[in-house]
This record gives structure tokens, C-alpha cells and sequence, in this order.
């Protein structure tokens, strides 16, 4: 062995050692590197530690932030649904309260309207009241589809002032009235508020069949109750009785429109002139209806019998008028002709006699005339034959005879044709009958 292996021995303990001290200087690299990291990731716990615990804390704060702020919002929302839900209520309230001044205005129009087209309808009714009193007081009758087309409560109304009623209240009207003015007889005097009662009726009954809204009962009669007098004497005020279909009554005011309508709250004042006015407006009506020439016309007018016996006495009439017919014909079958005109006057009174017996007018006849015995006698010298005073044209002949000659009979008028004296005169007279024959003919 010599010195190349000691030298070789050296070098490989001096390797051994170097990789030794290599090792350890590695491992005590890698320690101080593991340290180095142990502290990096202590360092970093910490710092992730310290920015977890920081989120966690601000997390909190924002977390109470907001559930303070929610809180704030709901109790915001609260206040605002509950003013939301105020407001509707005020809206509702508002809207209920429009409609029930809607309501309230279209009652009242309601009720003005009503009482415009009451007027309106009176006004309308005029002409025919008019009418109705004009044909009354010219003719004696009239027409009874005009006395139907006169509303019940019309003042002017005909039945008001037909019937003994009516009389027996003007014969009192004209006793006490005189004495009420004078004050020796008090307003309030049963006879006196039986008679006002009579005289206002138009007014009093006003509003019957309305359904009274303080008692929701329906109003079936009014009467006048008691009068009051005004201070200055210029006024009456009447208060009514006021019957309800349940058999009640209660004591109330007269308005002015006289209706049951919680607005009608106007108490009527009637001028004492106005009620006197009425009065002799209402003497007058009932002085003029109730002549004797047109009682019964206005008494079946105004009171139809029944329609069983109206019908059976039309049937009676139209026998009886048969019967009269039949006579005439046979009587005339067989008559001189000097003999007809006094056939015909004698069954026109007949005629005229069953006419009166069921109630109508006598018809007024040519024959009446007494110019007709005058025409008869010379139209009977001129054509042979008597004047057929049912013929168009011996009746205009006798009306165009009767223009020429005048309305005074002639002193020969009660003579026989026979008796006539022929004059030029009597020749003109027959020659113009020819002529008035003719011109009747020809049309």
C-alpha cells in the first residue's frame, strides 16, 4: 500500500467529511428555510385571521346596519300604507259623500221637475178648460172627452163645483163669510174650516199617495184642520190632518208645494185677498154649472149611471124612435098631401116627446117655424103637392123663401090654398119658389 493509497485514503475521509458538512449545512439550510416558512405562514394566519375577524366585524356592523335600516324602512312603509289606507278611506269618504250630494242634488231635481211638469201640465190643460166652460156657457153641453182630459187635481175641475154639496156650500159661504170678515165669527168655527176646506180642496189634497218619509207611512187624505192668522191680519196659515193608510193620523203643516218631500219645508201663507178671491171665483163656477138646464147633462158627465143601464135605455130609445118612425110612415102611406104637413108636425112632436123623455134635447124643426104655414100654403098652390120638410132641398127652398120674404108670416098664412087670392104678387111668389126649388135641386 503505499503513498498513492494513503493519498487516496485521505481523499475519500476528506470527501466523507466535505458531504457530511454538506449535509449538515444543507439541513441547516432547509431548517432555517422551514422556519422562515413556518413564521411566513404564522405571519399569514394572522394577517387572514386579523382580515377574517375584520370582514366578520364590519359584516356585523353592515348586517345591524341594514337590519336597522329595514327596520327604519318598514316602519317608513307602515307610516306610508297606513297614510296610503287613510287617504283611501278620505278618498271613499269623499266619494260617498259626492254621491249622496249627488243623490240629495238629483232628488231635488226630481222634485222640481215634478212640480214643473204638475205646472206645465195645468198650463197645458188650459185650452181645454177654456173650451170646456166656453161650449158650457154657449151650448149647454160639451163635449165629455174634453171634461176627461181635465186632470183631477186641476183647480178648474168641473166636479168641484157640481152637486148639491157645492150648492149647500155657496148658500153657506154666502151666510157666515160676511161675518168671518167682520170678526164676528172666528176662523176656526167647525162650519167655517168645513167650508175653506171645500173652497181650497185643490190646494189641501195636494201630495196624497206620497209616502211620508218621517213615518214611512203612505199619505191617504188630507183635511183642513185649523187656520191661523197671520199678525198682521194679511195671512191665513191652515194646518192639515193628515191620514196614513194604517189607519193614523197626525197634524201637520201646509207647505207651499203642499208635498210630503223633507224640502217642501216652506209653511204656506195665503193672502186673506186670495182666499176671498177663491171664494167668489168658486160661487161663481158653482152658480154656473149647476143651472137647471144643465144639471142632468152634467150630472151623467160627471156621475155615469151604470153601462148596463145606459145600454138597456139606448135600447129603449132606439125602439121607441123606431116605433114613432113606423107610425109616421103608415100615417103619410095613405095622406092628402094637404094633409102631410100636419101628419109630420104632429109626429115630430112626438118624436121631439120621447126625445125629452130619455134625457135630449128636442130637436127644433122647420115646421116650428111660424113662417112655415105661410111657405106651406103657397109652395102647395105652386107645386100640388105639400113641402117634404125631410127633403135637403124643401128645406133650404123654405130658408132661401124665408131670406126673400122676410121672417113675418103673411096675414093669409092660416088660409086654404084655395082661399089665396091669385095676385101678381102671388104669381111672383110661386115663380120664385120654382126658381129656389131649382137652384136646391141643382146643388
Amino acid at each position: 500500500m503505499g503513498v498513492q493509497g494513503l493519498a487516496d485514503g485521505f481523499l475519500a475521509g476528506f470527501n466523507t467529511a466535505d458531504a457530511a458538512i454538506s449535509r449538515n449545512k444543507e439541513m441547516g439550510l432547509r431548517d432555517a428555510a422551514f422556519q422562515h416558512q413556518v413564521k411566513d405562514s404564522d405571519r399569514n394566519f394572522s394577517l387572514r385571521q386579523a382580515d377574517f375577524d375584520y370582514g366578520k366585524e364590519r359584516d356585523q356592523r353592515e348586517f345591524g346596519y341594514k337590519q336597522e335600516r329595514d327596520k327604519v324602512s318598514d316602519q317608513q312603509f307602515g307610516q306610508k300604507l297606513a297614510l296610503d289606507q287613510q287617504q283611501v278611506g278620505i278618498s271613499r269618504a269623499g266619494l260617498g259623500l259626492r254621491a249622496q250630494e249627488l243623490g240629495m242634488r238629483q232628488k231635488e231635481y226630481n222634485y222640481k221637475m215634478m212640480q214643473e211638469d204638475r205646472n206645465q201640465r195645468l198650463q197645458n190643460e188650459m185650452p181645454i178648460v177654456q173650451t170646456f166652460y166656453k161650449q158650457l156657457e154657449e151650448t149647454g153641453k160639451v163635449d165629455p172627452e174634453l171634461y176627461s182630459q181635465i186632470s183631477k187635481d186641476n183647480p178648474l175641475n168641473p166636479s168641484r163645483f157640481f152637486g148639491q154639496d157645492a150648492i149647500n156650500n155657496v148658500m153657506e159661504i154666502n151666510h157666515v163669510m160676511p161675518k168671518v170678515l167682520s170678526g164676528d165669527v172666528n176662523y176656526n168655527e167647525p162650519k167655517v174650516i168645513k167650508l175653506m176646506d171645500s173652497v181650497l180642496s185643490t190646494d189641501i189634497r195636494r201630495g196624497i199617495g206620497e209616502v211620508d218619509p218621517q213615518t214611512g207611512k203612505k199619505i191617504v187624505g188630507k183635511e183642513l184642520r185649523h187656520i191661523g192668522v197671520s199678525e198682521d191680519g194679511q195671512f191665513i196659515i191652515p194646518s192639515l190632518t193628515v191620514k196614513y193608510d194604517d189607519g193614523t193620523s197626525a197634524r201637520k203643516p201646509m207647505t207651499h208645494y203642499g208635498s210630503a218631500d223633507l224640502r217642501d219645508d216652506q209653511v204656506a201663507q195665503i193672502p186673506v185677498a186670495n182666499i176671498m178671491d177663491k171664494i167668489r171665483g168658486y160661487s161663481q163656477m158653482v152658480g154656473q154649472l149647476n143651472q137647471p138646464a144643465r144639471v142632468e147633462f152634467l150630472n151623467n158627465m160627471i156621475n155615469p149611471p151604470d153601462k148596463a143601464a145606459v145600454r138597456e135605455e139606448s135600447k129603449g130609445f132606439r125602439r121607441d124612435m123606431l116605433e114613432v118612425g113606423k107610425a109616421r110612415a103608415k100615417a103619410l102611406a095613405g095622406a092628402e098631401p094637404e094633409n102631410i104637413p100636419a101628419i109630420n108636425a104632429q109626429y115630430d112632436q112626438l118624436q121631439n116627446q120621447v126625445l125629452q123623455s130619455y134625457g135630449q134635447d128636442a130637436k127644433s124643426l122647420p115646421t116650428d117655424d111660424p113662417a112655415y104655414q105661410a111657405f106651406s100654403a103657397e109652395y102647395q098652390q105652386t107645386f100640388k103637392e105639400a113641402p117634404d120638410m125631410t127633403k135637403q132641398e124643401d128645406i133650404q127652398a123654405f130658408q132661401s123663401w124665408k131670406n126673400q120674404k122676410g121672417s113675418a108670416a103673411p096675414s093669409g098664412a092660416g088660409e086654404t090654398p084655395q082661399q089665396l087670392p091669385e095676385s101678381k104678387e102671388n104669381s111672383h111668389t110661386a115663380q120664385q119658389l120654382r126658381e129656389f126649388r131649382r137652384l136646391s135641386q141643382g146643388d
